[in-house]
């Protein structure tokens, strides 16, 4: 009896744990202002931009987003450990690219780097691993979301043909998709409004569509939208049936 009421407990306190992957100026800074209630987004130093969007677009929607800055990883750790962490709803890591980035210039990794390139990549990897099982086991309680830069490859006539994340270390998207029920994509698509300015439409990838292997775990396959507005709150009320 009480085993099922400790995993009723739980179960009514999981959370989501994403990956929200794209290229660079996709929207993936922006998009945490989307998510309703209270988030923190935690952003690296230099390397990423965007969080004024990010704040601006919360405020239009009405939604609750603080954003605070890590330069290291010793910094992110730090505050993957805070107890106040339980007081936001949601969390936003804005991103894996900008961690392994980081880690390429710490000075112990640069150490192992110097002695074998090889063996320095595996402990990037790692390392970066060991944030996202630190962030996954968050999701117990929060809507954790963890972005990616990835590049694009195209034909000569335009097509989109690859895609690789943007690690260092050469990780793959098949070891990310290992650690996380649901990766999204964020995408813009061009068009010109009746005047003749041209505006971008971001949305989001939820399923397979051509090179982009989303997918979320917890739905079936015709549940799933496979494209929907980037609008993270609208994946959150899918995944939890809201």
């Amino acid at each position: 009896m009480g085993i099922i009421a400790d995993q009723k407990k739980k179960d009514e306190k999981q959370g989501i744990f994403a990956v929200v992957a794209g290229a660079r100026t996709s929207g993936k800074s922006t998009i945490p202002g989307t998510l309703p209630g209270k988030t923190l987004m935690l952003q690296a130093k230099l390397l990423e931009t965007g969080s004024k969007s990010a704040v601006a677009l919360a405020k239009e929607l009405g939604n609750d987003l603080t954003v605070l800055s890590f330069g290291n990883i010793a910094e992110l750790d730090e505050y993957l450990q805070d107890a106040d962490l339980k007081k936001f709803d949601n969390l936003y890591i804005d991103g894996l690219s900008a961690v392994t980035d980081q880690l390429y210039t710490d000075p112990a990794v640069a150490k192992v780097l110097k002695k074998n390139v090889w063996d320095g990549f595996r402990e990037i990897w790692e390392q970066a691993t060991r944030i996202l099982l630190t962030v996954k086991s968050l999701s117990d309680d929060l809507n954790v979301f963890f972005s990616l830069a990835i590049k694009e490859k195209w034909d000569r006539d335009g097509n989109l043909i690859a895609i690789e994340p943007e690690i260092k270390g050469n990780a793959t998207m098949g070891e990310v998709k290992k650690l996380c029920p649901t990766i999204l994509y964020t995408i813009g698509t061009p068009f010109d409004d009746e005047e003749g300015k041209t505006h971008v439409k971001r949305q989001l990838v939820t399923g397979y569509m051509g090179v982009y292997a989303a997918r979320i775990d917890s739905l079936l396959d015709h549940q799933n939208p496979g494209i929907m507005d980037a609008d993270l709150g609208q994946v959150i009320a899918l995944i939890k049936g809201e």
